[in-house]
């Protein structure tokens, strides 16, 4: 005769929103909110680096296309002070215009995490 063993199962861990983590991790309200500016001061810092970043590649792929700042604002359908404000990272960009910026300069674009 044959006995059954039984088996245990596990349940999975139960996922928690940024929210709960950051309310579990600082409980006392004034702790959670120092954080909170702290992080959003980071982000926003990170958030200047990549525009001023990207406006850097812009400008040096649109000086080695041999484009003027006229010529990709007329390609691109905008005037040349949004170049200007791109090159110098002063536009917050959608994916979207980044890969008509690319189209414009016959460049690939691409995105890493």
């Amino acid at each position: 005769m044959k006995t059954k063993m039984k088996t245990k199962t596990k349940k999975a861990p139960r996922l928690i929103s940024l929210d709960e983590l950051i309310k579990s991790t600082f409980p006392i309200e004034a702790d959670r909110l120092a954080y909170l500016a702290e992080y959003e001061k980071h982000r926003e810092a990170k958030r200047k680096k990549v525009l001023a970043d990207f406006g850097k590649k812009l400008k040096a792929a649109r000086v080695s296309s041999g484009l003027t700042q006229n010529m990709l604002a007329k390609e691109l359908n905008t005037d040349i002070a949004n170049i200007s404000r791109i090159e110098h990272g002063r536009h917050n960009l959608t994916v979207d215009y980044i890969v008509k910026v690319g189209h414009a300069l016959k460049r690939p674009v691409s995105i890493e995490i």
